[in-house]
């Protein structure tokens, strides 16, 4: 089985694709990006996904956007653009899909890389053999995720040991998959029930991964979903507009969401006002930092100073993916390579 990867889960939003942009040449071996299509993504997202990762490994997941809009043609043009564009872009598949998408995976396949990404939740281990078997699929061609997805409210403790004994008695070793990972996410939904300012939050996703990682025989490859929480829907137009002007910063096993108030016209309650002071606070944080290098950490420390165009969400949804893909990308190369939680 392969190395020990991280593969964060992204949305085909623009500033995902440009935090990508932002992970050292040297890593972007070790990441395996699965993007999940949005209904309507921007024009601009093959362009800059493919401009952040031409030669390196992709899986691209449009489930979402089928369920949505009821086609796959928005799957399979956004395919073809992304690995036209020079990335070894593989589909990336539900267990137990419903057909038309797992047809359209199935045009796809093999097309610019070998094989598929299969998540499946851990009561899908079972069968997960037969059923990649009747799609004609080999194992030794599978990477497969295994998707806790929400575990928000849980503790480690309370689900490390059900994953353990899941893949202990569904996946052989050694292992008969090219690739073996898990997800999960601890993410609120939104930041409308945390209190106003510093709050902290424990990313159990990672503490579950390396419980689990440590007792299983397997090179676990690790999986999460950034700093958001599973689900893919957003809320309307006129309610986005308005949510709440917070910022979610990545520590080593939590955290830092910095959490405003709506937007208002002017003053301390403009987007840009209150960006500017979650920036000051991150500065002076003492999570924040701890990286070798760190672009947006850099850009945090420009905003703090009043850097001009720092003061939008598109600008922040950069950054902190940016900080979140950057520290769990060297938290899982230093537990592969020393063995180490470094939490």
């Amino acid at each position: 089985m392969g190395e020990r990867r991280y593969m964060p889960m992204l949305r085909s939003r623009a500033g995902e694709a440009v935090a990508l942009m932002h992970l050292p040449d040297a890593t972007k071996d070790d990441v395996l990006p699965i993007v999940h299509l949005i209904p309507y993504p921007p024009a601009s997202f093959a362009t800059a996904v493919a401009a952040a990762w031409s030669g390196h490994r992709m899986a691209l997941d449009g489930k979402f956007q089928t369920d949505m809009l009821g086609r796959t043609d928005g799957f399979e043009q956004m395919f073809v653009e992304i690995g036209s564009r020079n990335v070894a872009v593989i589909p990336s598949i539900d267990c137990h899909v419903m057909a038309p998408y797992l047809a359209a995976a199935q045009r796809m396949r093999d097309r610019y890389a070998p094989g598929v990404l299969v998540k499946a939740r851990p009561g899908q281990l079972h069968d997960l053999p037969a059923w990649c078997a009747a799609q004609g699929w080999a194992p030794a061609d599978i990477d497969l995720v295994v998707n806790l997805g929400d575990i928000g409210g849980y503790d480690a403790e309370s689900i490390a040991p059900a994953v353990v004994t899941a893949i202990v008695e569904h996946v052989p070793n050694p292992s008969p998959w090219r690739s073996l990972a898990l997800a999960a996410s601890a993410a609120p939904r939104d930041d409308s029930g945390l209190v106003p300012g510093r709050n902290v939050v424990p990313r159990t996703e990672w503490k579950v991964w390396c419980a689990v990682a440590k007792a299983i025989p397997h090179k676990l490859s690790y999986a999460d979903f950034l700093t958001a929480h599973p689900d893919m829907s957003d809320p309307p137009g006129y309610a986005a507009a308005r949510r709440l002007v917070s910022v979610r910063y990545t520590a080593c096993g939590e955290w830092i969401i910095l959490r405003g108030d709506a937007v208002g016209a002017a003053g301390p309650h403009s987007m840009a006002r209150q960006y500017m002071t979650h920036a000051s606070a991150l500065v002076a944080d003492p999570k924040f930092g701890g990286l070798n290098a760190c672009w947006a950490d850099d850009r945090i420390r420009e905003i703090a100073r009043g850097t001009p165009r720092g003061g939008s969400r598109s600008v922040w949804t950069t950054i902190v993916a940016s900080r979140h893909l950057s520290l769990v990308t060297e938290q899982v190369w230093t537990k592969t390579s020393q063995g180490e939680d470094h939490r």
